[in-house]
């Protein structure tokens, strides 16, 4: 997609079978209205988001966009050396480290069972710096 936005590719959206695009997910512009006109592209097979700000920046990708033809089929891409994983490997990575993050400082603080949200975005990122 390049530079484009997504609404430019919108009357041949059901014959694109392959997308890539790069984009910073935190950008409101993308995350609010670009990231909805994924629902036009009917017809992929893949989704290659090259991640604008890194990984962190996406977790919860899988969770917060409709993905055309699931999730599974959305692939997060490095941009400093073209390492690739699956959204939902990339959301499983940081939530295994967001209960061990809160694993640790229940042991440093001496406290047990605390209840945890991982779909609280806030507390997500807090914890994982983004």
């Amino acid at each position: 997609m390049g530079g484009a936005g997504s609404t430019s590719f919108k009357p041949v959206a059901p014959l694109i079978r392959r997308l890539k695009f790069e984009r910073r997910n935190g950008d409101q512009y993308f995350y609010n209205g670009e990231a909805r006109d994924f629902r036009d592209f009917v017809n992929l097979t893949e989704i290659h988001a090259v991640c604008g700000e890194g990984l962190r920046g996406w977790h919860g990708v899988s969770e917060d966009h409709s993905w055309p033809r699931g999730k599974e089929k959305v692939f997060m891409i490095v941009p400093d050396d073209g390492r690739m994983m699956r959204s939902i490997e990339l959301d499983k990575m940081f939530d295994n480290a967001l209960k061990e993050e809160y694993r640790r400082t229940d042991e440093r603080n001496g406290s047990h069972g605390r209840s945890m949200d991982l779909n609280t975005r806030a507390v997500s990122s807090e914890l994982i710096g983004t």
